[in-house]
């Protein structure tokens, strides 16, 4: 036990620091604030086990798809074993969520009855990461989905230096195996319950969308501005030599924009648009909706598909399709225009200095 010297003012001294060591503790037992986590993937389809027939042939070797899952920061380890966390989760915004196929339909986690466990393995001889969803949407018609699971394989044992739950995208450069796995079944007849599986291989899997450049290079007009700003600050000094200098440099800046390519023939082969209600509630008849079906009746309204060729002819052409989300679906008319959305900070900025700049050497041409 410490023994503590006491002095004139020793009593209320350790009363201030019993008191001030009373809150630090408190503040270190209260529990983070949850936080929802979101990390975005982008994987390739390496195989399709569908030997009964279950997904009618909509999905492809060789289709790329992009999708996202969510958890909670602050999830508990409920696993007593040192070297193995286990994170389970029970509600939305918990889940998994991406589209694969000819139609656009999604796999996704269903929000109603969340079942999700990440499992993080340090272990002696191999680490492994685990996400599952066990409770999911159906993806079409007789499509059940049963799991979906994306795994990481670490042979030499060194991508996890702990069990703790990863904030941060795992860097699939670190390990030697990476997938995603697909579980599910069909409609049950007297021949069985068919079955079928989709094998596919991360290709990312980052904290933002695959598409999302943090440090985007300036633009050729942003640059042009920039330059620009940069001669009206030195217009005073060099008014008589910088005329010949701005034209150079903006033809030169001019020339930064990249050159035209060849001209590409598209041709647009199939527009589709599908609306999937699972309750069978949307529709009571089989007429034609003379206004628009209201989106909130679906559960998936994301068969917004476009498919095409490139080249003169559809014979052996590279194929491209554009897969989206309907998010309105209303009659036609005069809706208000969206107001134009304020240049950023930066963009303004470099305008107003460009435009000092020309305003400055106009000034100080007059002067000369």
């Amino acid at each position: 036990m410490r023994v503590f010297p006491v002095g004139q003012s020793s009593v209320a001294s350790y009363g201030r620091r019993a008191v001030l060591a009373a809150l630090l503790t408190a503040a270190a037992v209260l529990p983070a604030s949850a936080a929802p986590v979101t990390f975005y993937f982008q994987g390739e389809v390496t195989a399709v086990d569908d030997a009964d027939d279950v997904l009618h042939g909509i999905i492809h070797v060789g289709e790329v798809f992009t999708g996202t899952y969510v958890f909670e920061s602050t999830t508990p380890d409920i696993n007593i074993a040192p070297g193995v966390g286990v994170y389970r989760e029970s509600a939305p915004p918990a889940g998994i969520r991406f589209g694969i196929g000819q139609y656009g339909g999604l796999f996704q986690t269903d929000p109603s009855n969340v079942a999700q466990v990440i499992e993080v393995d340090d272990g002696p001889l191999v680490d492994r990461y685990f996400y599952g969803s066990f409770f999911n949407l159906a993806h079409g018609p007789g499509e059940f989905v049963d799991g979906i699971f994306i795994e990481l394989f670490d042979n030499t044992a060194t991508a996890f230096n702990s069990e703790a739950l990863p904030l941060t995208p795992p860097d699939l450069a670190l390990f030697t195996q990476s997938r995603l796995q697909i579980d599910g079944h069909g409609f049950t007849t007297d021949f069985g319950t068919p079955l079928y599986q989709i094998h596919a291989k991360l290709r990312s899997l980052r904290d933002l969308p695959p598409d999302t450049d943090p440090i985007p290079a300036p633009e050729p007009g942003t640059l042009t501005l920039l330059l620009t700003g940069g001669l009206g600050l030195v217009a005073r000094r060099r008014a008589l030599k910088r005329v010949g200098v701005l034209i150079l440099l903006l033809l030169g800046t001019a020339g930064l924009a990249p050159a035209s390519a060849a001209p590409i023939t598209r041709a647009v082969d199939t527009l589709g648009i599908q609306l999937d209600d699972y309750t069978k509630a949307a529709f009571n008849n089989t007429a034609l909706p003379l206004t628009p079906p209201d989106l909130a009746f679906f559960t998936q309204s994301v068969g917004l598909r476009i498919e095409g060729h490139e080249g003169p002819s559809q014979e052996s052409a590279p194929r491209y399709a554009v897969r989206g989300r309907l998010t309105s679906l209303r009659l036609v008319g005069d809706p208000a225009p969206e107001p134009l959305p304020a240049p950023e900070p930066g963009t303004l900025l470099l305008m107003v200095t460009g435009g000092m700049g020309l305003a400055a050497r106009v000034v100080a041409a007059r002067r000369g």
